[in-house]
């Protein structure tokens, strides 16, 4: 079965490689997509348990540093699998391109899942700054 998604590019000054580590760490999800986890801890076989309210769920994260792609996927109903692919493409000049692709539940929710979908982008760009400059954050003058 296929699924409509929806995807969304951002541009950062940011090197990909200092935001694929961010991605490397599931355990840093809820800092950028808190509308997607509370909380994220590791599981059995490469597995990790994610927790959003009430509902406990597993994930897979595939990383290729190679291909700068980074995969989250779970198993839904049916045993289909589904979920987000990141995309991060070296920019001329330096910095880089991020892509985004999520999955699409209900079409009807295509302008929300896209408005998130930019959130989700800017806060995982603000989030590997933060780590980046921790002081220049703290300071505000980043």
């Amino acid at each position: 079965m296929e699924y409509a998604t929806v995807e969304g590019t951002l541009e950062t000054g940011i090197a990909p490689e200092q935001i694929l580590r961010v991605l490397e760490q599931p355990e840093l999800l809820p800092h950028w997509a808190p509308a997607f986890a509370d909380r994220v801890e590791p599981g059995d076989e490469g597995a990790w348990h994610v927790t959003k309210n009430d509902t406990a769920f597993e994930i897979r994260v595939e990383t290729s540093r190679v291909a700068m792609i980074t995969q989250f996927s779970r198993e839904i109903a049916g045993g289909q699998t589904v979920g987000a692919v990141i995309r991060l493409v070296h920019r001329i000049g330096g910095g880089c391109i991020l892509n985004m692709r999520l999955p699409l539940g209900d079409p009807s929710n295509r302008e929300t899942v896209q408005n998130l979908l930019r959130e989700e982008l800017n806060n995982l760009v603000d989030l590997t700054q933060s780590l980046l400059h921790p002081t220049q954050q703290a300071l505000g003058t980043a």
